[in-house]
């Protein structure tokens, strides 16, 4: 298992990147759980960090609260509705990019290089990140969940991507960090960099890429 570093340096700027956004641009994940934790808790649901990532990377949590927790869809828009107030909490004092990623944006929004932002993640998260981290707007071009109708492991979201955004440029370049995201992102190139660390649990599920674990240059 080796990993490597994302060097922008051997990047021809003829190309077309497709970036994963929570867990690979922004390092939100641990913020998304403790909101869905906290709004559990009336509940009797404590989910624990990595069930919510086991969860979350094959598959979603909507799946898991109605078909393993009972829940029914009238208490699952109010605990969405909960956890979204807390996720506004929680990103005002905590949100911020991954390693890496303010150096790469501003890279990008320099050279002009064509990209878009492929995500699961519903348009109120979307705004609310822009919101907090002015370099997420030098990217113009977002798939957000309300975009498409099949969610990641289906490739429906970058084959979207790639009909509205892509202009032709010699490659297409992805980035992930999910096992589900991978599944999606494989069917449409096959030059991925997936940020992670040696204790993923679906690490040996991720074949044929170049494992990062951010965006430093070094």
């Amino acid at each position: 298992m080796n990993f490597t570093h994302f060097n922008l340096n051997s990047i021809d700027n003829n190309v077309f990147f497709l970036f994963d956004l929570d867990g690979t641009l922004i390092d939100s994940e641990y913020i998304q759980w403790k909101s869905y934790n906290e709004a559990l808790k009336e509940y009797i649901i404590d989910l624990s960090f990595a069930n919510f990532i086991r969860i979350c990377h094959n598959g979603n949590i909507k799946s898991y609260l109605i078909n393993e927790c009972g829940f029914g869809l009238e208490n699952y828009n109010l605990l969405k509705n909960k956890k979204n107030l807390l996720m506004q909490e929680n990103c005002i004092k905590d949100l911020k990019l991954i390693k890496g990623v303010k150096e790469l944006l501003e890279y990008i929004n320099l050279n002009s290089i064509n990209c878009a932002v492929v995500t699961n993640g519903a348009e109120f998260s979307v705004n609310l990140y822009k919101s907090l981290i002015p370099e997420l707007n030098y990217i113009k071009n977002w798939i957000k969940r309300e975009d498409y109708l099949n969610p990641k492991p289906s490739s429906e979201c970058y084959k979207l991507a790639i009909k509205k955004f892509y202009k032709n440029e010699k490659s297409i370049i992805g980035f992930e960090n999910s096992y589900s995201g991978y599944v999606a992102l494989k069917n449409v190139t096959d030059n991925i960099y997936f940020i992670t660390d040696t204790q993923y649990i679906y690490l040996d599920k991720i074949k044929n890429v170049k494992l990062i674990r951010d965006f430093n240059q070094y």
